[in-house]
């Protein structure tokens, strides 16, 4: 597979080789600068912002390489391949699986090999892994004690009581009250390391050696398997500005969080420590609300309850009275004043008897995501303040489309969409942004008026989506991020801010030419604050928006085009002379196929009652002067622009455009289409 793309300005093609399991990387002209093993790639990461980036990462590289494609599609084909490559991969695709089996190698065999200097023989194979089932349970866990300004416990089996060794694939070890000396030397990933075992763990990130402005005392560790490493696609971790308020004390509400995705899961954890004092539950909260809003990974056009797959809050949070029948923390999340839709498991005996004890809550995206929380407690024998929890966490896997069961394509349209809620502020210059990882040009803006208490879309503009992969199996698994962005002042004239996001799942909410109604909460600083509703219809379509445009009618909707080709022979007087079917075996007006007949005047419209002619018959013209004509030297091709002595057909291609009035009448047309391809006969 080779792809052209920019890389520091620079356009370049890179060649994935599956066959030698190498990268090559190649100027414009064919010639190869380098290649790279892919047994030494450890990291391909999606950039979460820009849907056509993505950066590779290699053990024996100088630096990461950081590739843009010109879509989102060639940018998931390279991202499949440079994933199938990597040691222990398991990618996701059920049409490669046999009947009764989960997991199956598949032997990849060729002959020839594509390249930029042209074909080259191919030998050997390659096996690669694919699953059926969608979904690869990993198992993590979180906890966190606090250090009381203390040394680390030098007692293996105190810790090992709150920690255990080698137990867990992914361990996310959270830090409050370090002694100062102990922030910035990274003191806490060495200490955790050696007792969970170096020989099989590595640390991916910590706080005490990535943040650098150490405001807090707070840190978070996180080590995994060495034989998980090739799982997790990206990793950042930092700290998150304090709380300013004046009657807050400096230091009083303080975080640290990272980001990870684990296969294609993502996941945010944070790390809060709220100390106990004076404050009022009010304060307390808006203090724990500004820290979660500054959550500072992930893609922050997005409000950060929505932003992930999975989201972790833990810590201590200080309100007092924990788990009793007026718990106040509850109290503020049942008033969606604070973490909405957050819920915490059943704790241990142990921990809902603690005093001043460490919480943790969790939220999974609803219907596409799971998260099933194993244990919640706290160790005894640790001296001081501890919470942990242990969770399977469901990651989808990679899905696998390039070498997949071939669909038709189709795409998603959203209408009537409505944006309500009594708690969304009063915003300037409002527009919508819908973001997705599955879809071409995410993310989608438009831009909203405030119309009877809702934000609605701006001239009726019915948003639509084309997936860059169309299997049912995989997008009933993906979602849809709305977001409401606006300028909350007539000061900042650029600067927009996000007022509410929602996430739209889509399972059992794909079916063809049905509209299906969905409501969904919307959240701010990971409070409910109002609903996005609508329908949704998904239907096929024809990826025909370049000739369309072309032809000067790029802002129409439901356009098919239908095409009729001209055929002319050369004469032994070097005259070109139309086509004879008893001469010269083709005919003058043929569809793509010179031997099958297809004449202009033939053509109807599908159903005169909802269909209508939106251009005339006008000729594709490839160059300015050629008056569209093609040349070859036989009618099966290859076809070019040039006409040489050598040429004895030349065709050229008449187009005409036709327009359904609505969406329904586009689907049927197209499903009528797509069923007599398959029986091998023409529409």
């Amino acid at each position: 597979m080779k792809d052209t793309l920019r890389r520091n300005k620079k356009d370049r093609i890179w060649d994935i080789d599956v066959m030698r399991r190498v990268f090559g990387n190649y100027d414009l002209h064919g010639h190869k600068s380098f290649e790279l093993n892919a047994a030494h790639l450890y990291r391909v990461e999606k950039d979460v912002v820009n849907c056509r980036r993505l950066t590779l990462y290699f053990f024996d590289a100088p630096h990461p390489y950081v590739l843009e494609f010109s879509s989102n599609g060639r940018r998931q084909c390279f991202y499949e391949l440079a994933t199938l490559l990597r040691r222990s991969a398991v990618m996701w695709c059920p049409s490669l699986c046999l009947e009764g089996e989960n997991d199956v190698i598949v032997d990849i065999k060729g002959t020839t090999f594509d390249r930029p200097v042209g074909t080259a023989p191919l030998q050997g194979d390659s096996k690669i892994t694919v699953g059926r089932m969608p979904y690869e349970v990993i198992d993590m866990w979180f906890g966190t004690f606090s250090m009381e300004g203390k040394d680390l416990p030098q007692n293996d089996t105190v810790l090992g009581s709150f920690l255990p060794k080698e137990s867990h694939e992914i361990y996310v070890i959270g830090v409050t009250d370090v002694p100062s000396q102990m922030m910035g030397h990274d003191q806490l990933s060495p200490y955790f390391l050696a007792y969970i075992g170096s020989a099989n763990y590595y640390v991916l990130e910590t706080t005490t050696s990535s943040s650098k402005k150490r405001r807090t005392n707070n840190a978070l560790v996180v080590i995994c398997r060495r034989s998980f490493i090739v799982r997790v696609s990206h990793i950042a971790a930092a700290e998150v500005p304090l709380v300013s308020k004046v009657e807050v004390p400096k230091g009083h509400c303080s975080a640290v969080a990272c980001a990870l995705h684990m296969n294609e899961a993502s996941v945010g954890i944070m790390l809060v420590n709220a100390k106990h004092g004076s404050l009022d539950v009010n304060t307390r909260t808006a203090c724990i609300r500004t820290l979660l809003s500054t959550f500072p990974f992930g893609d922050l056009t997005v409000d950060v309850h929505s932003r992930f797959d999975y989201m972790i809050i833990g810590g201590r949070f200080g309100y007092g009275g924990d788990f009793t029948p007026k718990d106040p923390l509850l109290a503020q999340i049942q008033a969606e004043n604070l973490m909405s839709d957050m819920v915490e498991s059943e704790p241990s005996h142990a921990l809902s008897n603690s005093l001043h004890p460490m919480r943790v809550f969790t939220h999974a995206r609803p219907r596409v995501s799971r998260l099933d929380v194993n244990q919640y407690a706290t160790s005894r024998a640790l001296p001081s303040t501890n919470v942990y929890t242990v969770l399977d966490v469901f990651c989808p896997r990679p899905f696998l489309s390039i070498f997949g069961e071939a669909v038709p394509s189709v795409q998603l349209m959203l209408s009537g969409l409505k944006l309500t809620g009594a708690r969304l502020p009063s915003v300037g210059k409002c527009e919508l942004h819908v973001t997705g990882d599955f879809f071409e040009n995410s993310p989608l803006v438009f831009p909203l008026v405030y119309t009877n208490g809702s934000f609605e879309l701006v001239d009726c503009e019915l948003p639509v989506v084309y997936p860059w992969a169309s299997n049912g199996e995989f997008l009933r698994l993906q979602s849809l991020t709305f977001s409401i962005l606006g300028q909350l002042d007539s000061v900042s004239v650029t600067l927009k801010s996000v007022i509410a996001s929602g996430v739209f799942p889509l399972k059992k909410k794909l079916v063809l030419a049905e509209r299906t109604p969905f409501q969904v909460p919307m959240y701010f600083q990971t409070c409910k604050v109002g609903s996005v509703s609508g329908s949704l219809l998904t239907i096929f379509y024809e990826k025909n928006y370049s000739e369309v445009a072309a032809l000067g009618y790029a802002k129409e909707r439901f356009v098919i085009p239908v095409h009729s080709y001209e055929n002319e022979v050369r004469g032994q007087d070097g005259m070109w002379t139309a086509a004879l079917y008893s001469k010269d075996h083709i005919y003058n007006w043929s569809s793509a196929d010179v031997t099958v007949e297809q004449r202009r005047e033939n053509f109807e419209l599908p159903d005169p009652s909802t269909w209508k002619w939106l251009s005339e018959w006008c000729v594709q013209d490839y160059q300015a002067a050629g008056e569209g004509w093609i040349y070859a030297q036989e009618c099966r091709g290859p076809y070019h622009l040039e006409d040489s002595q050598m040429a004895v057909i030349r065709r050229r291609r008449w187009t005409r455009l036709m327009q359904a009035e609505d969406p329904i009448s586009l689907h049927k047309y197209l499903a009528f289409k797509i069923e007599h391809v398959k029986a091998g006969s023409t529409v």
